[in-house]
């Protein structure tokens, strides 16, 4: 058999042998690299996260399999399976903690063990209110102790970030300006200002997509900063909707015209005091490209960061006659037509 196998391969039918062997050996590749290509993808994060967390508790006695089953009804893991041989693999099967836990989205396996390993976890919410600038969420954060404040602005001036809607922005301290969104964060003990700073700038990207906000600005004529620039106005212009659509329709009757925006609140934001409520005749002086009293169209960016209802209304201006508005002391606005009406409101409302 031997001799008859040798001659027929020296007769040059070794091809014919070999050809389902070298067949064979690719399928086994083939079919190793995509196990762990499962594998890899079964152990990776189900979603990127940026900024969202997931409450979840862990009962008493819970095996490695119950732990996986909760972390899959909170779309945590894809593989309750390969959660489970992993567990294994690494020894932390047996050491699994139960208790309440806030867990980010975003994490590997690896790292949701790791946190299940630790135990709990302390988390501390903090509120970013609508309207804030960079400097007020600076000494907000600093003074409830969850950032140094040297370390946020070097967070703020970072260039990594890997959202579209900064590219082209000056890298100083209004660099993230408007984009900081106002919310309600979940902060885990020892963040970094960056992971806190990198969280808002998710959640704008997250308003972004939602409002669609890209392609409804450039529908308008507008870029996206222009869109956020003139909603940062709205926000601190009115406290309702329904004066925040005049206002927007105001603001850009007044752009077609090419006539100055006038807006107190991009004055204070020039100052450096968003403190202040009050603007002074001799403030309107200021050299600031901020200072709509003095040059015409919008300022350079935003002046605050604004919430979803200033930038959808931003986006959604009411057409109307009126040039000109005026703040009453209860916060809401009267509206005019002409120069000379606005000077009767001024009377009326401003003692």
């Amino acid at each position: 058999m031997f001799n008859w196998l040798h001659q027929r391969m020296g007769q040059g039918s070794s091809d014919g042998l070999m050809a389902p062997v070298m067949g064979f050996i690719g399928l086994l590749t083939v079919l190793f690299a995509s196990v762990g290509l499962v594998v890899s993808l079964c152990l990776g994060p189900v979603s990127p996260g940026e900024g969202e967390y997931v409450s979840l508790e862990i009962p008493r006695n819970a095996s490695t399999a119950d732990i996986a089953l909760v972390l899959r009804e909170h779309d945590l893991i894809r593989s309750p399976l390969v959660f489970r041989i992993y567990a294994r693999y690494i020894g932390a099967d047996a050491t699994l903690k139960a208790g309440s836990f806030v867990v980010p989205r975003g994490l590997s396996v690896s790292e949701i063990l790791e946190v299940l390993r630790m135990g709990q976890v302390t988390y501390a919410s903090v509120t970013i209110p609508e309207g804030y600038n960079t400097a007020q969420i600076a000494s907000l954060l600093v003074a409830q102790g969850f950032v140094e404040e040297d370390e946020f602005w070097a967070a703020v001036m970072d260039s990594e970030y890997p959202y579209s809607f900064l590219s082209g922005l000056p890298g100083d301290e209004r660099r993230l300006e408007g984009y900081l969104f106002p919310d309600t964060y979940l902060v885990h003990q020892g963040a970094t200002s960056r992971e806190i700073v990198s969280a808002m700038l998710a959640r704008f990207d997250q308003e972004a997509v939602r409002l669609r906000l890209n392609e409804r600005a450039r529908q308008a004529g507008m870029t996206l900063h222009e869109m956020v620039t003139i909603a940062s106005m709205l926000e601190k212009e009115a406290s309702t909707e329904a004066d925040r659509k005049l206002i927007s329709g105001v603001i850009r009757k007044r752009l077609d015209i090419g006539m100055p925006l006038q807006i107190c609140f991009t004055v204070i934001y020039a100052l450096g005091d968003p403190t202040r409520q009050v603007v002074l005749y001799e403030d309107l002086q200021v050299q600031s490209p901020y200072n709509t009293y003095l040059y015409p169209g919008l300022p350079p960016g935003p002046i605050a960061n604004p919430g979803s209802v200033s930038l959808q209304t931003a986006l959604e201006p009411e057409a109307s006659d009126y040039l000109y508005y005026l703040a009453k002391p209860d916060g809401s606005h009267v509206f005019s037509r002409t120069l000379a009406e606005h000077n009767a409101a001024k009377r009326q409302y401003i003692q």
